[in-house]
């Protein structure tokens, strides 16, 4: 427990030997202490208990990861394994004793760490280290200035780097009372599973680093997420859904994510996001009760706060999605990532397109998006209220805001483009949305 010598080997042996001697149920205990560990793979039928005090600490040596050939963002490609790993599991927990949300003195929490320092300095994801401010920061966990290692990887190839906990093909998943932060990727990847139940956890990463989504349902269904703690530098919660293979099938199949509920989460940074993988199409998506950003800290800005994104290789709908009583902090300029010079940072707490970077979809298909409500929010202050940007072959449909009030914005002007006028309802909007206009006289938006 001295946080240095490596324990993966030890771990393995217990879940190998719980899950083989007790098929029926099991529970790995992880007592006080630091363990440093590389991927450790669960069985089904168990639960990984972490006691108060207890963490598991990501090995930062490339070699300590098992690498495997995994589905990611639409295809497969070898890359290293999570450091917590279950595949085609059922029955299936990580638990620890946290008691309270939001960072902690490790001492008095569970603790899941993947120490993702070396990982984005080597990935280049810290905009302050490109601009060379932290430059003597990253000499210091990568002494080599090296890059990632995906040298170590067979063709074809991944990122190069792990996610911390990824749950795959799984169901009834129960991550509770568990800080998980610091991941080299994504930090919590929920891929093709169903009924998953998370409760009482802290996500956690740096600010100035991307790539680090907190928490990612991916072609799931029948999910929970409540009463959680989200400040990451990506995406703190973002719906996905891709494409897949199944049970040796030789196509791909497109696999939706359906009937997600989001209550009570505090998604202190950075947004709240559907896509932009919406390959198999994302449905029937419920948050309420919850926070993006910081209310009542203006010198803690997100860059923006609820968005809508389809990549181009990955168009699918997005229907039924209700987002209500919800609080908005500062949308503005962040230092750490998007400074107001940066012609990137729209600062607009709503952006809802249908491209990606600026891409359209263009290779499969074009996506819809059907049945929106945003109901009951309120955003402290914003550089402009937000971006409704649908396609000129494909308008947002059936599109509601009602209840939205701003406390102040630089910008009152709303931008506006390819909604079906017909079915758009706007109800005690601050400022009220004006001059939308559609592109395109066929189609959804006739």
């Amino acid at each position: 427990a001295d946080n240095s010598t490596l324990n993966t080997k030890a771990i393995q042996s217990a879940i190998d030997f719980c899950g083989a001697t007790y098929p029926g149920g099991s529970t790995v205990l992880v007592p006080r202490g630091a363990f440093r560990t590389a991927s450790i793979s669960l069985r089904s039928n168990m639960r990984l208990h972490l006691e108060t005090g207890a963490g598991l600490y990501g090995s930062t040596a490339p070699k300590d990861y098992t690498i495997s050939f995994q589905w990611f963002g639409g295809r497969q490609v070898y890359n290293f394994n999570a450091l917590i790993i279950a595949a085609n599991l059922s029955n299936v927990s990580v638990t620890g004793s946290n008691t309270a949300l939001g960072p902690q003195d490790p001492s008095v929490s569970s603790v899941i760490d993947g120490v993702g320092w070396r990982w984005w300095c080597q990935a280049g994801c810290m905009p302050l280290v490109r601009d060379g401010l932290s430059r003597l920061w990253c000499d210091t966990v990568n002494p080599d200035n090296s890059t990632l290692p995906v040298g170590l990887l067979p063709e074809p190839r991944g990122q190069g780097r792990p996610r911390l906990v990824d749950f795959y093909n799984c169901t009834d998943v129960t991550i509770q009372a568990v800080t998980i932060q610091n991941s080299p990727h994504w930090t919590v990847h929920l891929q093709y599973s169903e009924r998953l139940l998370l409760s009482n956890v802290t996500v956690l990463s740096p600010r100035s680093v991307g790539n680090t989504d907190g928490i990612d349902p991916d072609s799931c269904t029948d999910v929970l997420i409540t009463d959680s703690y989200i400040a990451v530098g990506d995406d703190g919660i973002s719906i996905k859904s891709d494409n897949i293979t199944l049970d040796g099938a030789s196509t791909t199949i497109q696999v939706p994510t359906r009937n997600v509920v989001m209550r009570r989460l505090l998604i202190r940074s950075r947004n709240w996001c559907i896509g932009s993988s919406t390959f198999g199409g994302i449905y029937n998506i419920l948050l309420e009760d919850s926070e993006i950003g910081d209310p009542g800290d203006p010198l803690s800005p997100v860059p923006w706060a609820i968005k809508f994104k389809s990549h181009e290789y990955f168009p699918g709908s997005i229907e039924n999605v209700t987002v209500r009583r919800v609080r908005i902090g500062a949308v503005g300029p962040t230092p750490w990532m998007y400074p107001a010079s940066q012609a990137h940072g729209n600062f607009g707490a709503f952006q809802l397109g249908l491209t990606y970077s600026g891409k359209a979809p263009r290779y499969s298909g074009t996506p819809y998006v059907r049945n929106v409500t945003f109901e009951d929010i309120q955003i402290e202050s914003t550089g402009f209220p937000g971006a409704i940007t649908g396609l000129p072959e494909s308008c947002f449909m059936d599109l509601t805001f009602r209840n939205v009030s701003f406390g102040s914005t630089k910008s009152p002007g709303w931008n506006c483009n390819n909604v079906q006028m017909g079915t758009f309802v706007h109800d005690n909007v601050t400022p009220p949305i004006s001059g939308c206009k559609n592109n395109n006289s066929v189609g959804t938006c006739a």
